[in-house]
């Protein structure tokens, strides 16, 4: 199976080594053609609790750690 990988930015810390990231895609509309933007948050594993608000990361799939989080971060 391959990973997903999306670059994104930290909107906050939601608890212990956990962080929000949102992320943005621009899409096209398949038979309009028309261009727009959507937003997406995902719960990301930060290990050593090193990211705050405003940082621009990558984020990669990964294995479930908890119910809603299975993603973890790649690169700053």
């Amino acid at each position: 199976m391959f990973k997903k990988t999306f670059n994104g930015i930290v909107i906050g810390r939601t608890s212990k080594k956990t962080i929000s990231v949102i992320v943005k895609k621009n899409i096209e509309h398949k038979m309009y053609k028309k261009k727009f933007i959507t937003t997406k948050k995902y719960l990301v594993h930060d290990e050593y609790d090193c990211f705050n608000e405003g940082d621009r990361i990558k984020i990669s799939s990964s294995k479930p750690l908890s119910k809603k989080k299975c993603w973890k971060i790649v690169s700053i």
